[in-house]
């Protein structure tokens, strides 16, 4: 009898069928199978068990494993094999901790019993936030060097950026067995001074007849900036200090640097006694004496004491710099309001007479200290015309009384001079000198307990500051350049200036020196010709290099580190502050001299027999404003300072920078005595570098103790160092090198960035080589233009505002397309043009047969979405690619239970299908997907292209959807139809196959065939399957094949012969 014929040939998981067109091989379930052979006719063959590679145990079974990365490195590393380490690969997992919900990021051991265990590299705790569900990504850029960003991922529906804790966001660079956060904030330890060479105007024609003379000419008071910097391997100079300001003195004349002429009260005299009482009075002169430099008597001409009117006299105008020494006698005041000026007045000392020099008592003068306390202060370097000058004290109005003398009244004159005949001419050269055991440290000590003292053991006050993790949880220092890869400290000066504040202003530095010891005692000389510094290489402006970066995501593209979503984690506020202002202490003691004193520079000088020696510890909050948002760091440190008993005085630094423009305000909460003071200044941008600033040319110290000011709450400095800037929009790409973020490589988008690939190995067989990388947002796509003449990325393109990106793994490239995952729908894009690619999946079941227990053909499909259910609840929705084999694997990663089936689309074929292999995440290396998951304390991981032979049979599903057979659904009768392939199944193994028929006016379909291969105590191998109905009419059709069936199995086309019902048959 013959009938109509139809050819079915099973080509892919499709739900779009309607019951009108699916003869053409749609399935509802295809599990466990994987098509082989050509891609007209393949032959569908039960997915052989995938080889387990390697077991890492682990006893902390409390841990949640959450992601494994297979990267390269150099040294340590597993090759996945059991009992060698032979190789360069390893793998990082990523662990929380289900008790306080910490973040571990973990590697294996290198070697002895605890071999191929898993041992932490890098554990959150208070510091870093908490990590109830972390996220990690990581990658190798290259063999011996990797990056592992590490934060929260807690979204359960499409990312968004109100969802994303930016504070929980951290990346660190993995290198050898050293992990450390990205360019960490680092001090050089070099401080500047400067020596000098006299020439009588003769020897110095003599000497340098072509002016190629050394060092910096002082011929007048100069000032120059000098910034210390690192130079990262991409040749960028980065954690530059700011600036220091430092002056060469001027003009020398004859033998002696300056002549002075000093007019004095004995101590013991009392009419050099002045009492004033809330008004006027003149300070008298009873003795009076001039010296040169060397304290010998001579003759000044142009100045001489009026004993009798209680005045002094200029016979004709010099230059001179005036210093008061003074003391208390006796006071009484009404209130702290209390203060008296001393002035000097030319002509007369009443108010209409015009004043050349002023000062006014600070509090502690005049209610801090002891009656009878000397003080000094001195004036800079005034013009006096000839004339008359008087000496004045003028009270304010909160005085009973005050009695006031005057010890010291004494001028250094610098011009005329009339006791030389000769003006020489100086060259000063630079000396830098480095405090510590290795050049370019942090603090400079070899010592891990100096940086726990600085850092560590004050984390609550600044948390960023693990940078390179040794020997308990130290700093090792002497493996920071090593690690970073950097050279220097490199030292950059500005051409010399004829102002504080020319030098100041000035944005172009000179690169002078790579500094290097020349002797014991670091000692570095600079003798440059001041005409061939502007011949050096020039400084690049600071990228933000004292800030540690992360973000939202992570990626490698174009062998570059790619951040999207910009995290800044702000730099300590102290971190850009010219090394000489801080102390460099061994120990934090009080009592121990700090190993930068200066004996030349370190005193007050006010009082210069008080020497700052000694370290004091000191609170600094830098406040920044971006874009209207407050952002806070609080910073413990160790100032000079003075020490004597209970007597306490902190050395402040006089020129303040903290390395970022946006910086408004910096306070300083000190040790003074037995207490604190708070001081704070405003800062203000520089013109050109990247710093904001706060500089004087007076000295900074403490005065009082405020008794309203208390150590920095560590609860509240720790929740304002947490707070993080997260800008969305921000991308930002790497040097080459890895280690630095150039500014002029960071672009925006307007949406929020998640992820992002390169398609430059695709460039020739589509479109892409225009736009090499594309970023995906939450809502955009972006493509980035190749720039030229150094420029990375001259254009940023909009590809589509139609279509964004679901979480961070939810792309991959493939076959020169780019598959990414949105709302419930995948998407495949070549070029810009972008097609659905989710339509015949996105209805697709969980792989699920339910079989009744007294019959196994009465089997059930499930009901549970597979595809939607990759978007819905904990865990998100990945993509990932196997190139050698052209797969798509769509899955679920995070934590959630149990594991969902994957979903593999080949390109080959053309076809989808599920794997019930599945794992908890999927990583590639060498070309090779590996899957991990699990089981037994131990984790286990499979190469997906390496088989386990051991298995040779496994449970395989398929069911096609209800075929009609034609466009109508008229009824059919099956006549006899034929399963084509191999089917083997080993002994007491089963293989159970059903073809079903469906009515329109039935709920239930109708088994109509039944087909069981296997047999207990024997293997079967049947070569094709004949089959054949008399169950009626039916308007549609549709086969299950479900059981254990070998791995030698082979599913090939089935043809159906069938007849309409009605149908003439003629015989």
């Amino acid at each position: 009898m013959a009938g109509s014929f139809k050819q079915l040939q099973i080509k892919s998981l499709n739900t779009l069928s309607n019951e009108d067109e699916y003869i053409d091989g749609s399935c509802e379930i295809l599990d466990n199978l994987e098509p082989d052979g050509v891609e007209s006719n393949p032959k569908w063959s039960p997915a052989q068990q995938h080889l387990l590679k390697h077991n890492t145990n682990y006893s902390d079974s409390g841990n949640i494993k959450e992601r494994v990365f297979h990267v390269q490195r150099e040294g340590l590393n597993t090759d996945f094999d059991h009992g060698s380490r032979s190789g360069t690969d390893y793998f990082i997992v990523c662990e929380a901790e289900s008790t306080n919900d910490d973040i571990i990021v973990s590697t294996t051991t290198n070697s002895g019993s605890n071999k191929n265990k898993l041992t932490n590299i890098i554990k959150s705790d208070s510091n870093t936030g908490f990590h109830g569900n972390p996220n990690m990504q990581a990658f190798s850029l290259r063999d011996d060097q990797q990056f592992i960003l590490i934060n929260e991922s807690g979204e359960t529906d499409k990312h968004n950026p109100q969802d994303f804790d930016g504070d929980k966001s951290f990346m660190f660079m993995n290198r050898g067995d050293t992990v450390g956060q990205i360019l960490p904030p680092t001090f050089p330890t070099l401080t500047v001074n400067h020596t000098s060479e006299e020439f009588s105007l003769d020897q110095f024609e003599k000497a340098f007849p072509l002016g190629d003379y050394p060092g910096i000419l002082a011929n007048r008071d100069r000032f120059i900036g000098v910034i210390f910097a690192y130079k990262a391997p991409s040749g960028e100079y980065i954690k530059q200090t700011a600036p220091y300001i430092h002056k060469i003195d001027g003009l020398i004349s004859g033998e002696t640097t300056s002549v002075f002429a000093s007019m004095t009260n004995a101590s013991g005299e009392s009419s050099g006694d002045t009492s004033v009482t809330n008004g006027t009075e003149r300070l008298g002169f009873s003795a009076s004496s001039e010296t040169n430099a060397a304290g010998d008597v001579t003759s000044i001409d142009s100045i001489s004491a009026d004993l009798t009117n209680e005045r002094f006299q200029v016979t004709e105008s010099i230059n001179a710099k005036i210093k008061v020494t003074f003391k208390i006698v006796s006071r009484s005041f009404t209130n702290m309001s209390a203060a008296f000026t001393i002035e000097v007045k030319k002509g007369g000392f009443t108010d209409q007479y015009p004043t050349v020099f002023s000062y006014t008592t600070q509090p502690y003068q005049v209610a801090g200290v002891p009656v009878g306390t000397d003080f000094t202060v001195q004036s800079d370097s005034l013009n006096l015309g000839a004339g008359d000058y008087y000496v004045i004290v003028n009270a304010n109005g909160n005085w009973n009384s005050l009695v006031v003398r005057s010890t010291l009244f004494e001028f250094e004159i610098t011009t005329p001079v009339t006791n030389t005949a000769t003006t020489n001419n100086r060259v000063s050269t630079l000396n830098f000198k480095s405090y510590g055991t290795d050049t370019g440290d942090v603090f400079g000590h070899s010592s891990t307990n100096v940086y726990n003292n600085i850092f560590r053991s004050s984390s609550n006050y600044y948390p960023s500051d693990e940078l390179i993790i040794d020997t308990g949880r130290q700093v090792a220092h002497n493996k920071i350049k090593d690690f970073y890869g950097f050279s220097g400290p490199h030292i950059f000066i500005t051409t010399p200036k004829d102002t504080f504040d020319d030098a100041l202003n000035e944005g172009t530095y000179y690169h002078i020196a790579n500094f290097t010891k020349t002797s014991s005692d670091g000692l570095l000389e600079f003798k440059d010709n001041e005409s061939l510094i502007v011949t050096k290489e020039v400084m690049n402006n600071d990228p933000f290099s004292h800030h540690s970066l992360s973000a939202y995501n992570t990626k490698k593209a174009l062998n570059r580190v790619w951040l999207l979503g910009l995290v800044t984690d702000f730099a300590p506020s102290n971190s850009a502050f010219y090394p000489g202002f801080l102390a460099h202490t061994s120990n934090g003691n009080e009592s121990t001299t700090i190993l930068n004193y200066d004996a030349s520079k370190d005193f007050n000088t006010f009082d210069e027999t008080q020497v700052f020696d000694k370290p004091l510890v000191c609170y600094i909050t830098v406040t920044l404003n971006i874009d209207g948002k407050i952002f806070t760091r609080v910073s413990k440190t160790f100032l000079k300072g003075y020490v004597s008993g209970n007597t306490k005085i902190s050395l402040l630094p006089s020129q303040i920078g903290y390395p970022d423009r946006r910086a408004t305000k910096i306070e300083f909460i000190a040790t003074h005595n037995t207490g604190l003071q708070k001081i704070e200044y405003d800062l203000v941008k520089h013109p050109f570098l990247n710093i904001a600033y706060n500089y004087s040319e007076e000295q900074r110290i403490t005065t009082e103790v405020d008794n309203s000011v208390s150590v920095p709450a560590t609860g509240t400095s720790l929740a304002s160092n947490r707070k993080k800037l997260y800008e969305p929009g921000k991308v930002r790409v790497s040097s080459i090198d890895g280690y630095t973020f150039p500014l002029q490589q960071t672009y925006e988008v307007d949406d929020m960035a998640i992820s992002c690939v390169d398609n430059i190995q695709e460039a020739s067989q589509s479109s892409f080589g225009r736009y090499p990388v594309t970023v995906f947002c939450q809502n955009k796509i972006y493509g980035f233009e190749f720039g030229e003449g150094g420029v990375l990325f001259k254009k940023l393109m909009l590809i589509s505002d139609d279509y964004g990106i679901y979480s961070r793994d939810a792309v991959t490239t493939l076959r020169g397309s780019i598959f990414f995952l949105d709302k419930e729908s995948m998407y495949v894009m070549a070029g810009n043009n972008i097609q659905e690619a989710h339509r015949p999946i996105e209805n697709i079941k969980e792989p699920s047969l339910s079989v009744a227990t007294s019959d196994p053909f009465a089997a059930t499909l499930g009901t549970t979405d597979l595809f939607k259910g990759y978007f819905a609840g904990a865990g998100d929705p990945r993509l990932f690619s196997d190139p050698n084999k052209n797969r798509l694997y769509i899955f679920k990663g995070g934590n959630y239970t149990p594991l969902k089936s994957f979903l593999v689309y080949d390109t080959r074929y053309n076809s989808y299908y599920t794997s019930s292999q599945s794992y908890k995440d999927l990583f590639l290396f060498n070309s090779t997907p590996y899957g991990f998951k699990v089981e037994s304390n131990t984790i286990k991981i499979y190469s997906l292209h390496d088989l386990d032979n051991s298995a040779t049979s496994t449970e395989i599903k398929l069911s096609t959807g209800f075929m009609p057979f034609d466009t109508t659904f008229n009824y059919k009768k099956l006549l006899s139809s034929v399963l084509q392939g191999n089917y083997d199944t080993n002994s007491n193994e089963f293989c159970f196959i059903t073809l079903q028929g469906k009515r329109s006016t039935h709920n239930d379909p109708t088994t109509l065939i039944k087909i069981t291969v296997g047999k207990s105590g024997s293997a079967v191998s049947q070569d094709g399957i004949y089959i054949k109905s008399n169950r009626g009419s039916y308007q549609s059709f549709r086969l299950l094949i479900h059981g254990t069936a070998k791995i030698t199995t082979k599913i090939g086309q089935t043809l159906f012969n069938y007849l309409p019902r009605n149908a003439k048959i003629k015989i």
